[in-house]
């Protein structure tokens, strides 16, 4: 691909956003980076930022990128001379944006092609707006999949409940017992999502504890068998944010198992394996063609919440065989 290819490829823009996690590591590029450094956004996923920054403003960099993570500020903005695939230096005007406090940890990187013709005012004013545009609209992608993955879900959990619960009411008062916790957590979650915050996913909460209190919402009041298989080593290395992306995806599979699969038991398993974590999920239901399967919104999330991870999905399924999905995500 030439560079007119590119540019026509890629719409022309001269300016993108690229997403670091907090060590500087490359988590999402827009394709526009291609314009202006020409690199596609696979070459430069899971890279760190800086071995794109020409050494002269390497230390500026840097010092630009701490100071948002040690949280002294909000924002930072510069002229950084980057060297393009070609090895050339080209001179970008970059506004940092500190994420603390989303789903996701880390720094959002608006590039723009620098044009001296242009105050700095100007492009200030231009940028501030297309930033929130942008974060409005991540904003709501965030809220949209919490609903669908999280605050559905459980509401379904707590009316299998009710529904068990109301068939004998003497025998079953513990099980009714457990329903204002459930529902605390529910408004908790639904609290959060007014501010559009997840602060589960900046806690180091447990996640075999979180998977087991799931499993047991799940189970009261349906014919589900949930059997748990987890390596103690996966909890000490996954972060925060990850573990409720993770969490949430669960959810969703047995969701969709509770509605399309008449499965009896489900096997969850969390290995350890080759520096990666392998979550598989494995029910004995009715199956489907994956190929014919209508990809609906909680599939999309599913995969989504793998791809922001860095991670990959595989779903093995066929007519009264099962399903079998898995899921590799790498880690540090």
């Amino acid at each position: 691909m030439n560079g007119e290819q590119g540019r026509d490829a890629m719409g022309g823009q001269r300016e993108s956003i690229i997403i670091l996690d907090e060590y500087g590591v490359i988590q999402w590029s827009s394709p526009s980076v291609y314009n202006l450094l020409g690199y596609l956004p696979r070459e430069i996923m899971e890279k760190e930022i800086f071995g794109f920054v020409h050494k002269a403003s390497a230390k500026r960099l840097k010092k630009l990128y701490y100071q948002l993570q040690e949280r002294s500020s909000r924002s930072n903005e510069g002229l950084v001379q980057f060297q393009n695939k070609k090895g050339e230096k080209t001179a970008l005007f970059v506004t940092f944006n500190n994420l603390s406090g989303a789903v996701m940890n880390g720094t959002m990187l608006h590039l723009q092609q620098f044009n001296p013709e242009k105050t700095f005012d100007t492009i200030r004013i231009q940028r501030e707006a297309e930033l929130e545009i942008e974060l409005r609209r991540k904003i709501e992608q965030e809220i949209a999949a919490e609903l669908h993955d999280h605050v559905n879900p459980t509401l379904v959990a707590v009316k299998l409940m009710l529904d068990y619960s109301l068939r004998n009411l003497e025998l079953n008062l513990d099980e009714l017992e457990k329903l204002p916790g459930i529902l605390d957590n529910l408004i908790h979650t639904t609290r959060n999502l007014s501010h559009s915050i997840t602060k589960e996913a900046l806690m180091d909460f447990e996640l075999q504890k979180a998977l087991s209190s799931l499993s047991e919402r799940f189970v009261t009041g349906s014919n589900l068998r949930i059997v748990l298989k987890y390596d103690k080593l996966v909890e000490t290395l996954l972060r925060g944010y990850q573990k409720v992306h993770l969490v949430r995806i669960i959810e969703e599979q047995i969701m969709n198992i509770l509605k399309h699969a008449s499965a009896s038991k489900v096997l969850i398993s969390f290995q350890f394996r080759n520096e990666r974590i392998i979550l598989v999920t494995r029910d004995n239901g009715s199956g489907f063609d994956p190929q014919h399967r209508h990809k609906g919104i909680g599939l999309s999330n599913m995969y989504n919440r793998v791809n922001l991870l860095g991670g990959n999905m595989h779903i093995n399924s066929s007519g009264g065989e099962g399903t079998t999905i898995t899921i590799a995500l790498p880690v540090n």
